[in-house]
């Protein structure tokens, strides 16, 4: 019997132990993050994905003179993250290659993701949507625009 509340006490110590570190790395991503990103939509970036973007993020933070996380910030930071890792990252790259090819091969031949940059594409749909809008097509939805967005970075990054 003391082995069963010893088990049910440690697992509920480890939930609160993570429930309490993905809270705090929600308000790292608001405070430090949101600022330039916005967290894009769920279930487009793996852990190890989001691991090496924030590697990323911390080398660019120290070329323009911004303080780094500290490596317990980063924990907690990537523990949030995680948290929208896809369960499957090949169903979340399926349907967002599936938003991207039924919205763009309307007009055009669908270009090469990796031939821009996340802030060129960023402009490139922009552009699009205006152009839809003028067509008399629906524009996309903000979820879609995030999608397609999130698809073409990543494969950039691959």
């Amino acid at each position: 019997m003391r082995v069963l509340i010893t088990i049910v006490c440690v697992c509920c110590v480890t939930a609160s132990v993570l429930a309490a570190e993905f809270e705090r790395g929600k308000a790292i991503f608001t405070q430090k993050c949101a600022s330039c990103h916005k967290l894009p939509v769920t279930g487009t970036r793996t852990e190890r994905q989001w691991s090496l973007l924030v590697e990323i993020m911390q080398q660019t933070m120290a070329n323009k003179g911004v303080t780094q996380l500290s490596a317990l910030e980063q924990r907690e930071l990537l523990s949030y993250l995680a948290s929208t890792a896809p369960s499957t990252s090949s169903e979340a790259t399926t349907l967002a290659k599936a938003t991207f090819t039924a919205h763009c091969a309307l007009c055009h031949q669908l270009p090469e993701p990796t031939m821009l940059r996340p802030k060129q594409w960023q402009a490139i749909l922009i552009t699009m949507q205006t152009r839809m809008q003028q067509a008399g097509i629906p524009p996309l939805t903000q979820a879609q625009t995030d999608l397609i967005l999130d698809y073409l970075s990543q494969a950039v990054s691959e």
